[in-house]
């Protein structure tokens, strides 16, 4: 019976730190709020099929803005390549708001701090590998 328990206890511990080892610690820094209010939401894409189309991400965020910078660590995301839009949600309705013209009224990002010209980037421009504990920093464009 004592066997049985230690060997128990020894699976437990190898199945829990290897599933620990297959998600690497993703630490997203964004520095340069405009305002102190609203939302900070982070949609991450897996694919460049998915990339960019609504509510085809592979998984969101949203962290309450409380300073003019913000630090988080994302841990459920196992190896793999990323790729992420970031935006300032000022009035908190999970929406980007644009004008008429579909210019963005909040501030938003893109992973690698890729800036769009007149067209949206594409997954490979914004896409980082997520191996091991990565920070990435990605700026606001507002």
């Amino acid at each position: 019976m004592k066997v049985i328990f230690h060997l128990f206890i020894f699976c437990f511990v190898v199945l829990t730190q290897s599933s620990y080892a297959q998600t690497p610690m993703l630490k997203l820094v964004v520095p340069n709020f405009e305002s102190i209010q609203g939302d900070l939401q982070v949609s991450v894409f897996n694919s460049e099929k998915s990339f960019l189309k609504e509510h085809e991400e592979y998984r969101i965020y949203r962290f309450k803005i409380e300073k003019d910078s913000i630090e988080f660590t994302i841990d459920d995301l196992p190896k793999g390549k990323y790729a992420m839009i970031i935006f300032h949600d000022k009035n908190s309705n999970k929406d980007l708001d644009r004008s008429f013209l579909g210019i963005p009224k909040e501030g938003y990002g893109f992973s690698n701090n890729i800036r769009p010209h007149l067209s949206a980037p594409d997954f490979q421009d914004c896409s980082i590998a997520l191996d091991n504990d990565t920070k990435v920093e990605i700026e606001l464009l507002y």
